[in-house]
């Protein structure tokens, strides 16, 4: 589904997903031998009601703590 002219900003501004359609893009992703397709995972946005893809890893709270005390 494209967006037209007239249609209302997005608050993510990103492309909208459905659960499954989210879910069959990094899938595809993972199979395809092209370096351009790095979507990991899928995560639900609240500011637009759908589903968005991501290249960015899941990390867990504490994961995400440790990173951010770590010095580059």
């Amino acid at each position: 589904m494209s967006r037209r002219r007239t249609d209302p900003p997005r608050p993510c501004g990103k492309k909208k997903l459905g659960e499954l359609k989210a879910q069959g893009v990094v899938d595809a992703a993972r199979r395809s031998s092209r370096e351009h397709r790095q979507e990991q995972r899928v995560y639900y946005c609240r500011g637009c009601d759908a589903w968005h893809t991501t290249s960015k890893p899941y990390l867990t709270v504490a994961q995400y703590r440790a990173q951010q005390r770590s010095p580059p």
